[in-house]
């Protein structure tokens, strides 16, 4: 019950503390910025970037909540959320802010003794979509291949890393791993870009001045 009234209260309940601020003039004052996201996106993409965002804002405070599940950012538990996917989430406004491109990689061991039998990697999602969307792009039949479902994108790097199967490469968060030569393309396709992306997923009511500047931050750092 009380859940249920605090999601009813808490957009007045921000609009009084905004109003507040402006008042008061005191928008630079410490705040902590709630942020859910994969945990394969935060260590392969964001983290490495966050230092400008902190030397922009350091009255900032960034708290970086990692999951596998989407969290719940229309009921308050993070200020917002950026995920990987094709968006259609529920209660929320989601915005793609950077596309993906996507080609199967493997180590270069791996490679060499022959792909024909796989197994594909694949981190944990309710939909498979990057390797059925791939698949019917280029017209190959997977069918045949055995799959290994890892928890996490991150995991799913590394194994592929140990010569232990083919993984979908998400060129944004493998491209250190590419230009080192540890992972390779496994098959001679071309890159692939979809509808599959990244995007930042926001409450129904307006954000917290916070969160705009992490927004505009984002659409900056995802241009460059």
């Amino acid at each position: 019950a009380g859940e249920t009234y605090y999601r009813q209260i808490q957009p007045a309940l921000e609009s009084i503390a905004l109003a507040t601020r402006d008042l008061r003039g005191d928008d630079q004052q410490e705040t902590t910025l709630r942020i859910g996201l994969l945990a394969s996106f935060a260590t392969l993409w964001l983290a490495p970037r966050l230092a400008s965002f902190n030397a922009r804002h350091p009255h900032i405070h960034v708290e970086l909540l990692p999951s596998v599940q989407l969290a719940d950012v229309g009921g308050g538990e993070v200020d917002l959320a950026i995920r990987y996917g094709k968006g259609g989430w529920p209660k929320v406004r989601a915005r793609r802010f950077m596309d993906e491109i996507l080609t199967p990689v493997c180590s270069p061991a791996f490679k060499a003794q022959g792909v024909g039998k796989g197994p594909l990697l694949m981190a944990k999602s309710h939909q498979p979509f990057e390797w059925t969307d791939w698949s019917t792009h280029h017209g190959i039949d997977l069918a045949h291949y055995p799959s290994v479902m890892l928890h996490d994108y991150n995991i799913v790097v590394e194994a592929a890393v140990a010569g232990q199967g083919i993984a979908m490469g998400r060129h944004r968060l493998i491209e250190r791993r590419v230009k080192e030569g540890a992972l390779v393309e496994a098959f001679d396709t071309p890159p692939f870009t979809s509808e599959i992306g990244y995007w930042l997923v926001t409450p129904e009511r307006p954000s917290s001045p916070a969160a705009e500047c992490f927004s505009q931050w984002l659409n900056e750092i995802a241009d460059a």
